[in-house]
């Protein structure tokens, strides 16, 4: 009976510890739902996907994100204009006091251009953010298969 309790505990404080790995608070800015999109053998570049939630009361903004596997990582965005979809560098991304801003398949995305390193589904990959008030939070970010229609990543 005691080792069934104790290992019913033990899991919900696994439980709880994996969840925490999910989310990176640093100060008033939360990060969650990192991942990159997989792809096939010999693409060059990637997306990575993420969840950024400005807790404070003063917006800021997401002004460069790195990674060891790239080189040339910028902030992008798909934009219509006249009738058509183009990508859009972005000099930085404003995170409004009090919002989440998700960046997501068909919309902001942080491009990962001229790969060193394919990476691999399953595998983390470490994104640092750097934002305008100084912070920097680095993030795994999960390697995923593909994208389906609403823009989740599956693995």
């Amino acid at each position: 009976m005691i080792k069934r309790k104790l290992s019913l505990w033990l899991g919900v404080l696994v439980l709880f510890c994996s969840t925490l790995s999910l989310a990176a608070p640093v100060g008033d800015i939360i990060v969650t739902e990192p991942r990159i999109r997989a792809m096939p053998p010999g693409s060059m570049n990637t997306a990575a996907y993420l969840s950024i939630k400005n807790v404070s009361t003063s917006d800021v903004k997401l002004v460069k994100a790195t990674s060891p596997i790239s080189d040339n990582v910028q902030l992008h965005d798909n934009i219509k204009k006249d009738g058509k979809m183009s990508m859009v560098h972005q000099m930085s991304v404003n995170i409004p006091a009090g919002k989440k801003v998700k960046f997501k398949p068909g919309g902001l995305h942080i491009m990962i251009m001229g790969l060193k390193k394919h990476p691999i589904v399953g595998e983390s990959v470490p994104l640092t953010l750097t934002f305008s008030n100084g912070k920097e939070i680095t993030v795994n970010a999960v390697v995923k298969k593909q994208v389906s229609e609403q823009g989740n990543l599956s693995g």
